[in-house]
């Protein structure tokens, strides 16, 4: 009853009143889009929203979701304040190929499919994929700022005459 109580506590903090969780810098992360990331979040690790879990699982689970939804709205307003956002038609490109897709039809039904699995509206699932592009071009920003430019060409020879220099992991499920 303990474990069901506090799964519940959860979640009924994100049902009560129009309140955000956060706010960074004025813009408000509400309780829809919580709601709507924690679910993709459960879906991604095989969890149903009946799942009963742990007071300490569900505490990490919201706090991993309010971070990650903090995060992706920080690099978003950090690209976009330093000018180095990208363009729309940039950010549907990148957001086109993560889906594998090459057009509208094409994206209409990835959309409808990650809907259908993971229950991810249009609006979170840019926000989830396009804020690797926003990191990516803040990061491309700040090397640049203090003279530092690596193109992908660079990077992809440094790692082929040397990749036992990155990090390579052995996973296995148990």
């Amino acid at each position: 009853m303990a474990l069901l109580l506090s799964v519940a506590s959860v979640f009924a903090f994100a049902a009560c009143g129009a309140d955000p969780v956060a706010t960074v810098n004025g813009e408000k992360i509400s309780q829809d889009a919580y709601r709507e990331y924690v679910n993709y979040t459960m879906s991604m690790y095989g969890l149903s929203s009946g799942f009963n879990m742990t007071s300490d699982m569900g505490e990490m689970l919201k706090t991993q979701a309010i971070e990650s939804l903090v995060y992706m709205e920080e690099v978003k307003q950090a690209a976009e304040e330093v000018g180095c956002a990208p363009s729309d038609d940039e950010l549907t490109e990148y957001i086109y190929s993560a889906l594998g897709v090459t057009d509208k039809s094409g994206y209409t039904q990835a959309i409808s499919t990650v809907k259908t699995q993971y229950g991810l509206g249009e609006d979170m699932l840019k926000d989830i994929l396009g804020v690797q592009l926003y990191s990516e071009k803040f990061g491309e920003y700040l090397g640049e700022e203090q003279g530092i430019k690596v193109s992908k060409k660079a990077a992809v020879k440094a790692y082929d005459e040397a990749p036992e220099n990155y990090d390579n992991r052995t996973v296995s499920h148990i």
